[in-house]
Formats: C-alpha cells, structure tokens, sequence
C-alpha cells in the first residue's frame, strides 16, 4: 500500500516542519483527521492535479449544482486512491469508493 506509506511520510514532514500546527498527534498515534488531509495531499500529488473530496461533501455539492458535466470531470476513488470509474458514468456511488478526485475544465 504505497500511498499509506507516502501519507505517513506527508504527516511526519508536515509535523516536523510546521510544529505549531495544533492536534496533529494524541497519545503517540497521528489524529485520523489530519491523515485525511494528507491522504486527499497523496491523491492530489499522485494525480498530478485536481481536487480531493469525500464522497458525501461532493454529492452534496452536486445537489447544489456546484458541479456538472459542463464544469469538468471527477473520478471516484478506493481508500488506496486508486481510480474506480467515472463521477458521471454511473448513477450510484460504488461501495468501495471513498473519495472524488475532481478536475475543472
């Protein structure tokens, strides 16, 4: 699993060169919410570009119209941030999906 690999190394780097940063680590272990924010990093940068959402914030950003077809394109991705299919290919989220990377036009 190398993007879990890259996601410990993105906490590390980031803690050691922004030590102020508040709640990055409790009793030893890294705070799961700051791992998200450096596993959807590891997405971007393995992508190359785009933004990395959780899956319930972008199809509700989707209800609101925030995104379309016309606007761009978006894939839904495994916990790995591997790509599963299309955002608009299908009608129903895929069960092992657990992120959007999106990319505008």
């Amino acid at each position: 699993m190398a993007l879990e690999f890259t996601v410990e190394d993105m906490a590390w780097t980031f803690d050691s060169f922004y030590p102020d940063f508040a709640d990055t680590m409790y009793d030893g272990k890294w705070n799961p919410g700051f791992l998200n924010c450096m596993r959807a990093l590891a997405i971007v940068a393995k992508n190359g570009f785009g933004n990395c959402y959780f899956i319930d914030s972008f199809l509700d950003s989707v209800k609101a119209g925030m995104f379309t077809p016309y606007d761009g394109d978006g894939e839904f991705l495994d916990e790995n941030g591997d790509s599963i299919c299309g955002v608009w290919s299908t009608d129903e989220v895929p069960n092992n999906a657990k992120y959007v990377i999106w990319f505008n036009k």
